[in-house]
């Protein structure tokens, strides 16, 4: 028992000087960053079980009609050593955006019929290993009650990890290539509400928007000489037509060089070929 009470307490020792450190780098980095926007914090916690550092009612504002309020940022995983760090596991949650402008408002609350705003959650986590160069987005993920849940995810090879060589990403001196990608969607309302949106501007029933944009779908496809599978193709018009889900996957037969994509990327086509795009 002795044995367990000094284990517990120096577990709690530990919790507590890494909450104490946590407040100190926040109130560096406020100090940086307060010479663009201010940012303010209420208070720091660490999970004592989980160690997950929790910062809570985090604003960025512009000013008191332009702001950003996040109640809790809970740091999972954070590499503190790197300048850059390897790996972060981190969420937002429940993230109300303050724009004064009358057209921001007008679409959120009267257009989109969102009520008094569109509050939304945020979790991103990424890994990289410098051995073998492999950069892995495990998730970025953004969801709204009422809207829906976006997710995307991706697996880079080749990447070097450098803050000395921000622009270089992309050369072919420096070679970097997507090994595969994958954007999975949620819906709970957001894309009905949409097309409800484009077919009133034009003066369209719904319905009949649907089926026009899946019409144009079938002239694209055939156009464009889009490789899509007739699954996949019954996927994406059956989405349009009462969505509910849907996953958009990049497996391409082997990694493609992002100087390729960005050579052409005014070529969506070409670039879904490229990246044998499906629908799931």
């Amino acid at each position: 028992v002795p044995v367990i009470i000094v284990l517990f307490s120096a577990y709690f020792t530990a919790v507590y000087f890494v909450n104490l450190s946590a407040g100190k780098r926040l109130d560096s980095f406020a100090s940086e960053i307060n010479k663009y926007v201010v940012f303010e914090y209420g208070h720091t916690s660490i999970n004592p079980f989980k160690v997950n550092l929790v910062i809570s009612d985090i604003v960025l504002k512009q000013d008191e009609l332009n702001q950003v309020k996040v109640r809790q940022a809970v740091i999972r995983k954070i590499d503190t050593k790197s300048q850059i760090p390897s790996c972060l596991d981190v969420a937002f949650n429940d993230i109300d955006i303050i724009n004064n402008e009358k057209s921001f408002k007008t679409l959120i609350s009267e257009v989109m019929g969102f009520g008094d705003g569109l509050r939304i959650d945020l979790r991103l986590s990424y890994g990289y290993k410098e051995s073998s160069k492999e950069f892995e987005l495990k998730t970025l993920e953004i969801s709204s009650k009422n809207a829906g849940k976006v997710s995307l995810s991706f697996q880079l090879s080749g990447i070097v990890i450098d803050s000395s060589l921000p622009g270089r990403i992309f050369s072919e001196e420096n070679p970097v290539f997507l090994n595969n990608a994958e954007i999975r969607f949620i819906d709970d309302s957001v894309t009905d509400r949409g097309f409800k949106l484009i077919a009133d501007t034009i003066d369209m029933e719904t319905a009949d928007f649907k089926a026009l944009l899946n019409m144009q779908i079938d002239y694209v496809v055939k156009s464009a000489n889009l490789k899509l599978s007739d699954a996949s193709l019954s996927k994406l018009k059956g989405f349009i037509k009462e969505p509910d889900k849907i996953t958009v996957t990049a497996i391409p037969p082997q990694p493609v060089p992002l100087s390729m994509l960005s050579d052409n990327y005014n070529k969506p086509f070409r670039i879904a070929n490229i990246l044998n795009i499906d629908f799931k």
